[in-house]
């Protein structure tokens, strides 16, 4: 009877590391969320015509990155304006073999995560000239699976390339690292809680 208790007990706490996890990804998704749509809010104050130009180039770049990072997927991103009696907003799509899907009820966070960073670029982009062409991200692709991170750091270092923007990326993510290794990576571990560069 002891036995068939601690069976049950390690199934019980297993469900809830697993819901426990769910959870977690849940948050992070809505964080995501939320991060682009205020940041969006801020890249569309400027006129309508300067808004049509950012949405061009948000697309543009937004598809460019799904293409080379998903190219299993026929997905595309559209901003579309809403305009209601208190202004102008602006709606997010993630269109999937021909599906539109409102960006809040799309699934997959490593979809939101290339959308964020697209964002990011765009935005900065769009600055040349008033701020330094430089990205400083914090774990961007921790949604992204194993196949498609190399696939995002090509993408990056082109992007890179083009617009001349500087990445300084941190991240856990060992396959990352070994992709961006030409490029300068600096590789830290905690030793004897003090952080040590390698």
């Amino acid at each position: 009877m002891k036995e068939r208790y601690l069976k049950i007990l390690g199934s019980f706490e297993g469900i809830q590391r697993r819901t426990d996890d769910i959870s977690k990804r849940v948050a992070d998704q809505t964080e995501a969320v939320s991060m682009i749509e205020s940041a969006l809010t801020q890249l569309f104050g400027f006129n309508e015509w300067i808004n049509m130009l950012v949405r061009d180039k948000l697309e543009s770049i937004t598809n460019e990155a799904l293409k080379n990072i998903f190219p299993d997927k026929e997905m595309s991103f559209r901003v579309v304006p809403n305009k209601t009696k208190r202004g102008i907003f602006y709606d997010l799509y993630i269109e999937t073999n021909g599906v539109p899907t409102d960006l809040f009820d799309a699934k997959g966070g490593g979809v939101l995560d290339v959308i964020q960073m697209c964002l990011r670029i765009t935005y900065l982009i769009k600055m040349k000239g008033k701020v330094r062409q430089c990205l400083l991200l914090d774990e961007p692709l921790k949604n992204l699976d194993a196949n498609r991170i190399g696939l995002a750091a090509t993408w990056i270092k082109q992007i890179s390339t083009l617009f001349g923007i500087q990445f300084i990326i941190v991240t856990h993510i060992p396959a990352l690292t070994l992709t961006m290794e030409n490029t300068g990576v600096i590789k830290v571990r905690l030793a004897d809680g003090k952080s040590e560069i390698l």
